[in-house]
């Protein structure tokens, strides 16, 4: 597991846009959202070079991460990893653009994606950051 530094590890909850809300209307509100899921990992590779042939980096997943959702310029919903850099947030239908908001700390690579989400639909959209010196 690969902690971000600056990030505040907490549990990850889904920022529901019909939180709070009763009976037929909660079941009429969820009916009409659909929910991105993915996976936040960080390229390591980790200790000097070796000697001989160079070690495959291998990918290890982020906690803590806060990944957004945007409609436009407007940030719909925000969630953050768990400990197997795992999210999912429910959003109504549309289209959103999903990105990891990166800490000040560190240069990473690793650019939005633009997903459609329909009604009662899961869609992935993982993230494979690249640590990139400054």
């Amino acid at each position: 597991m690969v902690a971000l530094p600056s990030v505040a590890m907490a549990s990850f909850v889904n920022d529901l846009t019909y939180q709070g809300q009763h009976g037929s209307e909660h079941a009429k509100a969820i009916g009409k959202t659909g929910t991105v899921v993915g996976t936040v990992q960080l390229l390591a590779c980790g200790g000097p070079p070796p000697l001989g042939p160079p070690r495959p980096c291998i990918f290890r997943p982020v906690a803590g991460a806060q990944v957004e959702l945007d409609a436009g310029s407007r940030s719909v919903t925000s969630v953050i990893t768990d400990a197997s850099g795992h999210y999912s947030a429910r959003v109504t239908a549309g289209t959103y653009t999903v990105r990891v908001v990166q800490p000040q700390s560190l240069a990473l690579l690793g650019a939005p994606q633009t997903v459609r989400v329909e009604r009662r639909e899961l869609v992935e959209a993982d993230f494979q950051l690249v640590f990139q010196a400054a």
